[in-house]
């Protein structure tokens, strides 16, 4: 191990004492001929694979650059990254409490800890890979919601019909792709002058989707949208998921971190109601 860690140290210390820019413009079919990326059919030894490791780093943007403005990930927290390396260590598939018992430990007090910020009173919860997979999860929920047997007996031929801001990321559209909801059962409905969900506008679609006999279950609300950053009205979209019984979901990738603000967790006020 001792030839790979002296490898990690000399990247990582290089990678640190030198001035870099924030991004790397070089253009792909130049960086793609210098680097020669392709596939050996046998490994590389420890010189190459420290030179690649270099050139890695040298072509990656610096997001913890000071002037690295990308809203849902920039700085780099020291206490994660060896967190992150011991993960790779050791190596085990947090499946069942057997072979990763720390981490499932920890992913129950996360969870936990997430729930009682929210501030929902009860509830259980998994931690995905990021925010398209969470909103993906949370319409399939939706759709257990409004169609219990979906998962045992498939489709009913009810046409069902989901809601989200024309202010919306993408990733509802693609788990409507995914979920065989049809990407024009996804409705993206207007937002007002301030970037949020258009309630009136809400009630309005449902009702005549409801007369065109259409199966209204999910309204994804967006806390924090991808280009002016508002947050839905949660209050008011409860009391309409109530009305219809729809699956009220918020997505939180950029904008829940105010949760933990004191100052600004107004913004997500009234989360637990999702």
């Amino acid at each position: 191990m001792q030839p790979y860690l002296d490898i990690f140290n000399r990247v990582v210390n290089n990678h640190l004492n030198k001035p870099r820019d924030v991004i790397q413009t070089t253009q792909i079919q130049d960086l793609d001929t210098q680097l020669d990326l392709q596939l050996q059919a046998k490994g590389a030894d420890l010189k190459t694979l420290e030179a690649v490791l270099q050139a890695f780093l040298e072509h990656s943007p610096d997001a913890a650059h000071p002037d690295f403005f990308k809203q849902l990930y920039a700085g780099r927290n020291k206490a994660a990254m060896i967190g992150d390396w011991v993960a790779s260590l050791s190596n085990v598939n947090m499946h069942t409490y057997q072979v990763s018992p720390v981490a499932t430990l920890m992913e129950r007090e996360v969870i936990k800890a997430w729930r009682d910020l929210v501030g929902y009173k009860t509830g259980e919860g998994m931690i995905v890979p990021g925010g398209s997979q969470a909103n993906l999860v949370a319409m399939m929920l939706g759709r257990h919601h409004a169609c219990p047997d979906f998962k045992t007996q498939g489709a009913d031929g009810r046409r069902l019909r989901a809601y989200v801001s024309d202010q919306a990321h993408y990733s509802s559209q693609k788990a409507a792709n995914t979920l065989g909801l049809g990407t024009d059962n996804l409705i993206g409905v207007a937002s007002d002058k301030q970037g949020r969900l258009c309630t009136q506008a809400l009630k309005a679609q449902i009702e005549a989707d409801l007369v065109l006999g259409y199966h209204p279950f999910y309204i994804g609300l967006t806390a924090g949208t991808t280009v002016t950053g508002a947050f839905d009205p949660v209050l008011e979209c409860r009391q309409i998921a109530d009305k219809y019984d729809l699956w009220l979901h918020i997505d939180g990738a950029w904008g829940a971190p105010v949760l933990f603000s004191p100052k600004h967790r107004q913004l997500l006020e009234n989360a637990q109601l999702s």
